[in-house]
């Protein structure tokens, strides 16, 4: 019996053994490895890696293939490395400039990974790579890139390496399960010719949950070697529900290609704060089918060519409309001469931001666009946004919001602040608002609208050849009240149509209303503008035409002389002879009679005038209003800031300043800097009282997004100023309400 229990007991004890060994096994870490790889010093033999020199591998295959592991770190010395290969694990390789910033290093040691005559780039095939500080560089090989990500995985990151010289530089496909990053890179000259060539960064089987940023594009732009240039970044797909959630920002695009971003067949796409500068076709371009794609934040330098901003449906092959686009906050400076005249049939017609049949809720707006230089001859026409509708695929345009831009044609010739030619039974409506157009051809040109139902209000359209042209003969092709229009040229608005259209309630720049076919002295209007019940009191921060005040003295005679005018005396009691003498040199007028007092037969007569006219103390109350943020989620809280000023040189009495916040914002608080508020439901009402002359007043309004609202949306939430003097002043602030934030970065889709 006791034998037997000493064996049960060693047995028990074998069993326990073995689970505790097992049990570390699973435990006990397994410490990434860091290796190593020398072109030069190195040897490819079983244990080589583990340390710089004549104790690393020779090259990078061997050392993936034999010494490596999931986690592992390989360093790779400089020098050139001409060879190809996949990677299989999850590793990190860097080489000899890992975390020095690709786009601004120069002549220093690099790490040369030469693909040229190899049939295939650097593949990259499970989750977690990370390649950082190469030179990619050669694939001269018809269709390939110099890198490329599989579409069944993700996690991967590029920073930091030149890739150049290749057919395509990064061919970029990710699953989205964890983000991929393209960051701090180099693309320059990828436009060797091949399929899919002339592109930095190239995707077509699937992306999503990617950021691609602070990189530079840089491609040869001078003929020959631009004959194969096509984008900076192209991301498009072969089925829908491949592409979604990437961010392109803050990149340099200067002379990068002929389309500086494409996106096609996309979902929640963005691309802010970035650079377009000398591109040779359009700066990006949402070819068809994109939903959600937001533009906000870049500047636009310059384009030689065609358009900046392209909307576009209605390409040939086009996949489908683009629904629900917001473009946002960027800055536009476009110079007129340097448009392409070899082909004025293709080119002649360029627009800074060009909407084709885009569908859902479309903003446009806070966006500053410039025109300058010398326009390039008659045939060629200029927009800085252009609707467009597309007859051929009866395509409607549904709701879009052109709001809070400010718009400078700077005198060029044949140009449009905004031009609409939008002709669909089944079109949707157009709101312009609370924007300013200068120094055009036309301000605003309704080309054609026949059934849209559009509307500009709260527009400052002054100092343009045009304010508004209408060349419509429907009813309703533009409503257009409570603008500030004057100091046109030659009309405040001009209706070349044959039904009138509603201008009512205008400030036309003069209290009597406009002139033309209307019987004040403002603005010109043609026939067919029914401007009744126009605005007396000026508005929007328009100057206040006023009649002066009465002089003193009897003004009854204007005396002119274009000569030196010799006044003869012949006696104390004389009458004064003028005698016109010598060379005409001075001019004298006077809108008073004057008064000649005679002191002797030698005495210099005394002209006396009456009282200069004082001028009017006037109220010119300002305001202001802007948000926290333009981009929210569902149960995000939102605060906007009203500010009210007064820039007259009287004081603005009983001022008050009405907010109607749009569904789904929920009214939480507000506060007042002056005066006192009220709020009923989401309307709230502050009664400011006197605003003193350079005073300012502040006014918040704490809001919140409803946890039921449904993205996407685009709101356009404006407040109205009233004083006692009949002023009206309106101002406005944006928000974009989306899904959420993309999971790794807080990136807004």
């Amino acid at each position: 019996m006791s034998i037997h229990r000493s064996v049960h007991r060693f047995s028990t004890l074998i069993v326990i053994l073995a689970f505790l060994m097992s049990f570390l096994a699973l435990t006990t870490p397994v410490y990434a490895a860091t290796l190593f790889v020398d072109g030069v010093l190195g040897t490819n033999a079983a244990g080589c890696g583990t340390a710089p020199g004549a104790s690393a591998c020779q090259t990078i295959t061997y050392t993936l293939t034999n010494v490596a592991a999931n986690g592992d770190t390989i360093n790779v010395a400089s020098g050139t490395y001409s060879e190809t290969f996949n990677i299989n694990k999850s590793i990190t390789l860097k080489g000899a400039q890992a975390g020095a910033d690709a786009r601004t290093r120069t002549a220093v040691p690099e790490t040369i990974l030469n693909v040229a005559n190899l049939t295939s780039p650097i593949g990259l095939f499970v989750d977690n790579i990370v390649i950082d500080g190469f030179t990619v560089q050669s694939q001269f090989d018809n269709g390939q890139a110099g890198l490329y990500s599989v579409p069944q995985h993700s996690g991967y990151q590029v920073l930091n390496n030149i890739i150049k010289n290749n057919v395509m530089g990064f061919y970029f496909n990710a699953s989205g399960a964890i983000q991929s990053v393209a960051k701090f890179n180099l693309f320059k000259n990828n436009n060797r010719p091949g399929a899919a060539g002339g592109n930095g960064i190239y995707e077509d089987q699937g992306l999503k949950n990617a950021l691609i940023d602070n990189n530079t594009f840089i491609e040869d732009t001078t003929p020959p070697n631009n004959a194969n240039n096509n984008c900076g970044i192209l991301i498009t797909a072969t089925v829908a529900g491949v592409v979604a959630n990437v961010t392109v920002s803050n990149n340099d695009l200067s002379n990068a290609n002929a389309v500086g971003v494409l996106f096609a067949l996309a979902d929640t796409v963005s691309v802010t704060g970035n650079t377009f500068e000398n591109g040779e076709f359009n700066d990006i371009q949402i070819l068809g089918a994109v939903n959600k794609a937001t533009i906000s934040g870049n500047t636009f330098h310059s384009p030689i060519r065609r358009n900046v901003i392209v909307v576009d449906s209605t390409i040939a092959g086009s996949p489908g409309p683009n629904t629900n686009t917001v473009i946002t906050n960027n800055t536009f400076n476009y110079n007129a001469g340097t448009i392409d005249t070899s082909n004025p049939g293709g080119f002649n017609t360029p627009a800074i931001i060009d909407m084709r049949s885009p569908q859902g809720t479309n903003t446009i707006s806070g966006n500053t666009i410039t025109l300058f230089g010398t326009s390039a001859g008659a045939a060629f026409s200029y927009f800085g946004v252009r609707l467009v509708t597309d007859t051929a695929n009866n395509l409607p345009t549904a709701f879009t919001t052109i709001s809070g831009n400010t718009f400078n044609g700077n005198g060029v010739a044949q140009s449009n602040g905004v031009a609409v030619n939008v002709t669909l039974a089944t079109a949707g409506s157009l709101t312009i608002t609370s924007n300013t157009f200068t120094n055009f051809s036309n301000g605003i040109n309704i080309i054609a609208a026949s059934v849209i139902n559009s509307m500009a209000t709260g527009n400052i359209i002054r100092f343009n050849t045009n304010g508004i042209l209408v060349a419509e003969s429907a009813a309703n092709a533009l409503t257009a009240n409570q603008n500030c229009i004057a100091n046109n040229t030659a009309f405040g608005e001009s209706n070349t149509g044959t039904v009138s259209q509603n201008a009512r309630q205008n400030w036309w720049g003069s209290p009597s209303g406009p002139s033309g076919a209307a019987p004040g002295t403002g603005d010109v209007v043609s026939a067919n503008v029914d401007f009744s019940n126009f605005l007396a009191v000026a508005i929007l921060g328009c100057p206040q035409v006023l009649p002066t005040s009465t002089p003193t003295g009897t003004p009854t005679t204007t005396l002119t002389s274009t000569l030196t005018p010799t006044i003869t005396l012949t006696s104390a009691t004389s009458s004064p002879t003028t005698t016109n003498a010598g060379t005409p040199t001075t001019t004298l007028t006077s809108t008073l009679t004057p008064t000649i007092t005679l002191m002797s037969a030698t005495s210099s007569p005394t002209t006396t005038n009456a009282t200069a006219p004082t001028p009017a103390l006037v109220a010119d109350p300002g305001l202001t209003k802007t948000g926290n943020t333009q981009i929210g989620v569902p149960g995000d809280p939102i605060t906007f800031t009203l500010t009210v000023t007064n820039n007259g040189t009287a004081s603005a009495l009983n001022v008050s300043v009405l907010d109607p916040l749009p569904n789904p914002l929920i009214f939480v608080s507000a506060s007042a800097s002056q005066g006192t508020f009220n709020a009923s439901g989401n309307t709230v009402t502050f009664a400011v009282g006197t605003v003193n002359p350079g005073q300012l007043v502040t006014l918040t309004i704490v809001a919140r997004i409803s946890p039921q609202a449904t993205p996407p949306n685009n709101l356009i939430n404006v407040a109205t100023l009233h004083d006692q003097h009949g002023n009206q002043r309106m101002a406005s602030a944006s928000l974009h309400i989306t899904a959420g934030n993309l999971p790794s970065t807080g990136e807004h889709p």
